[in-house]
């Protein structure tokens, strides 16, 4: 009985649907309101050209030195780390060279060395795969943001964040901050 009272509600939904889909509504074009003017697709494909101007475009001008900043902070944490792999490729292949050269003291192991010389290579692996999904980041976001761009949140919804003093069982009150979130 519950198989096909779902079955039937489903087929009724369907129907619904199928009909609210095929009606034409009659709106005079002197009352037709355009509710995006931005267009999606043209946000991403400026955002995959130059990072940031699908946001210039989307006139989300906050977020272009947070884009900007994160690639930066990528690329000079991944040159330093180039730098050091470098430096340690250089010490572990003149391990075996006679007598201390610039790049090789006697007193350090050879698995040190490698150690190493894997550490900041995977370092800077990580870096560079980062900056490249930062780059994808970018372009996610110009999308999104301007197919939102008009969506109205309203006051409906609303987080409202307080400190409190929450009472113990031992005399030192407990601190913290409380959330509500109302629809």
């Amino acid at each position: 009985m519950l198989r096909y009272l779902v079955v039937v509600l489903f087929v009724g939904l369907l129907d619904t649907g199928f009909i609210y889909a095929q009606e034409e509504l009659d709106v005079p074009e002197t009352e037709a309101v355009v509710l995006n003017d931005k267009n999606p697709k043209v946000a991403a494909y400026l955002s995959a050209l130059v990072p940031g101007a699908g946001q210039f475009y989307n006139e989300s001008y906050y977020k272009i030195p947070i884009i900007y900043g994160s690639f930066t902070s990528l690329l000079f944490f991944a040159q330093q780390n180039n730098q050091l792999y470098q430096e340690f490729l250089l010490r572990y292949s003149a391990y075996g060279l006679p007598g201390p050269t610039f790049y090789y003291e006697e007193n350090v192991p050879i698995e040190t060395l490698q150690k190493y010389k894997e550490y900041y290579r995977r370092n800077r692996d990580l870096l560079f795969i980062g900056m490249g999904f930062t780059y994808l980041l970018n372009i996610l976001d110009a999308a999104v943001d301007a197919h939102l761009t008009f969506f109205d949140v309203g006051n409906e919804f609303a987080i409202n964040v307080q400190p409190q003093i929450m009472p113990t069982i031992q005399a030192k009150p407990v601190y913290g901050l409380s959330f509500a979130v109302s629809f």
